[in-house]
């Protein structure tokens, strides 16, 4: 790994990084292309190009729930007593 200052000299690690080994203000560093993660490089099958995809994680199954949950609340708030919406506040 090489580290290089604001104004882009390469400098030694020592001078990189502080004592607890984290990177000072203004330092960059650069990392050999084999230090790259090779899992998060694919090839998408569908669209026959390499690259990065990032995935949802299954947060989207967890939003459409959250959604469908705050709606169903909201029309339950503007339902009348008999179930009905009341003129006062019809969705649409």
């Amino acid at each position: 790994m090489r580290y290089f200052n604001r104004e882009g000299d390469e400098i030694n690690e020592r001078s990189a990084l502080d004592r607890h080994g984290i990177m000072r203000d203004g330092i960059a560093m650069r990392v050999p292309l084999q230090m790259r993660d090779a899992a998060s490089r694919v090839t998408d099958a569908h669209l026959h190009r390499p690259g990065f995809r990032v995935g949802d994680g299954g947060h989207r199954d967890a939003r459409q729930q959250a959604l469908r949950r705050i709606r169903s609340l909201l029309v339950r708030c503007l339902e009348g007593p008999a179930g009905e919406q009341t003129n006062r506040h019809r969705l649409g």
